[in-house]
């Protein structure tokens, strides 16, 4: 899994605790009002102001009565704060999970979920961004070693396009085409020598590249993939080799 796509897969686990009643119904509401509110009698003042309460559940209603603001703890034992517009349109979540994890979610006025930013128990930070279909168009994070990454996707939810930085500090990037298949590779190794990978939907087909001593290369392979030609620039000089076969390589010089 590349570092992308663990990018979508640590948003939808860290959302998954929080918004899952988002989903079914709004991080699971208590049905009964019974809040169990008890108050700290040493905190209380003189004017009988109460230091602190606790309940399961608190609901704000603005002044026609429409809820705009509840606090809740859900069967999963996960805290979640809910805001809401005049018309009971959920726009914002903001969530703990038991686990530790933790996320923010906004929606627009038609209830569409547009960008979750959350953090899973291993400290991974991510962010995704949806359109008006709640299709995810982009996504960036850093994974749990440390590798920060960056996904974006066409209209049909397909991974086109993954930028990312390597364990070992090299940064690459992938194309793919509308099948999934990656087309373009574009990297720089640990001691930043470049190289251009170019594929058909089958695999590699052509890559360039300059060694860390500066020997500019290229090589074209066949269907299966085999490398049948290569030229570059050897301390200064030409060169050219054709492989027909393991037994049958030509070279010049």
């Amino acid at each position: 899994m590349s570092t992308g796509q663990f990018l979508v897969c640590a948003v939808i686990a860290v959302l998954a605790g929080f918004l899952g009643g988002r989903i079914s119904n709004r991080l699971m509401r208590s049905t009964a009002t019974e809040a169990d509110a008890s108050t700290d009698a040493a905190a209380r003042s003189s004017a009988g102001v109460r230091g602190r309460v606790t309940a399961r559940e608190f609901v704000l209603v603005d002044k026609a009565g429409n809820e705009r603001m509840l606090l809740s703890v859900n069967e999963h034992n996960s805290a979640g704060m809910h805001l809401y517009d005049v018309k009971g349109k959920e726009l914002l979540v903001l969530a703990a999970g038991e686990d530790g994890t933790s996320g923010l979610s906004m929606s627009d006025s038609a209830g569409k979920l547009r960008l979750a930013v959350g953090v899973t128990k291993d400290g991974g930070p991510a962010l995704v961004m949806n359109d008006s279909a709640e299709k995810t168009w982009l996504a960036v994070g850093v994974t749990k070693g440390g590798w920060p990454g960056l996904n974006m996707y066409d209209s049909a939810g397909k991974l086109r396009l993954a930028v990312d930085v390597g364990k070992d500090g090299a940064p690459g990037l992938d194309m793919y085409d509308s099948a999934g298949k990656r087309r373009l590779i574009l990297a720089a190794g640990k001691d930043g020598a470049p190289g251009l990978v170019m594929c058909d939907s089958t695999g590699k087909r052509l890559a360039v590249g300059v060694f860390a001593d500066g020997m500019p290369t290229l090589t074209m392979y066949d269907s299966a993939g085999k490398d049948r030609a290569t030229m570059g620039v050897l301390k200064d000089d030409p060169y050219l080799q054709i492989v027909e076969s393991e037994e049958d390589i030509w070279g010049a010089p």
